[in-house]
């Protein structure tokens, strides 16, 4: 948009003159002002760098070990003293001994020549009694008997079956036969091989009779073995 020009009339330089004389001086002390005010105002100066200090850390070495202090030498050892041997006394002279003279014994007494004179066997203090032997001193012992003549004790029966088979054999029993002759305990002592035949020796055997023991006058209880053999030729 286009302004409107107008056209002023000159001012006339009486009728204004106090205006341009004040605006002189109004202009003139703001420009003072100015001038002033930068006048007082310090430069602005750029800022400086601040320059960085970087400290770096070093650990300190640790301190080098000191050697240890050489050991003093020992002093050499002194060399023992040798003891000091005593001197031994030198030997006397042992002097020789003087040949003894023989001499003569004298007799004895008649006395003790005849004290010291062997006796002969048989003569003179009698020899006390002789030991007894405790094996003859002790009362005689006789075992028991079964065939003593009168006991009647008869042979154990031969099995039948052994005697087809042709078993044969011989059997050993251990009996103990009391004061009176009776057989208290009859035991198997010997086997034949055939308990068959053993058996029967055992059943016959318990039924026997027997002289009993004798020890010193007296009948005494004692165990004996008895044999019984089988045979089929009819020996015993």
């Amino acid at each position: 948009m286009i302004g409107e020009i107008r056209l002023v009339p000159p001012v006339s330089w009486r009728r204004n003159g106090r205006g341009a004389v004040f605006a002189a001086i109004l202009h003139g002390g703001l420009l003072g002002v100015m001038v002033a005010g930068f006048m007082a105002t310090p430069p602005k100066t750029p800022p400086q760098a601040v320059s960085s200090m970087v400290v770096e850390v070093v650990p300190l070495s640790p301190p080098m070990p000191q050697p240890a202090p050489a050991a003093m030498p020992e002093p050499p050892p002194q060399p023992a003293a040798a003891p000091i041997k005593p001197k031994s006394p030198a030997p006397r002279p042992v002097a020789k001994p003087h040949a003894a003279k023989p001499q003569t014994p004298s007799p004895a007494p008649a006395s003790e020549v005849s004290s010291a004179a062997p006796t002969a066997p048989g003569v003179g203090t009698p020899a006390g009694p002789a030991p007894k032997d405790p094996e003859a001193s002790a009362p005689a012992f006789v075992p028991p008997r079964s065939d003593v003549a009168g006991l009647d004790n008869p042979h154990p029966p031969y099995p039948t079956l052994a005697r087809r088979r042709g078993w044969e054999g011989l059997v050993v029993l251990l009996v103990l036969v009391d004061e009176m002759g009776t057989a208290q305990r009859v035991a198997l002592h010997q086997s034949s091989g055939h308990d068959i035949l053993d058996q029967s020796a055992l059943n016959t055997v318990k039924s026997w009779r027997f002289v009993p023991a004798r020890q010193g006058g007296h009948t005494v209880p004692a165990s004996v073995q008895v044999p019984i053999r089988f045979s089929l030729d009819g020996k015993a």
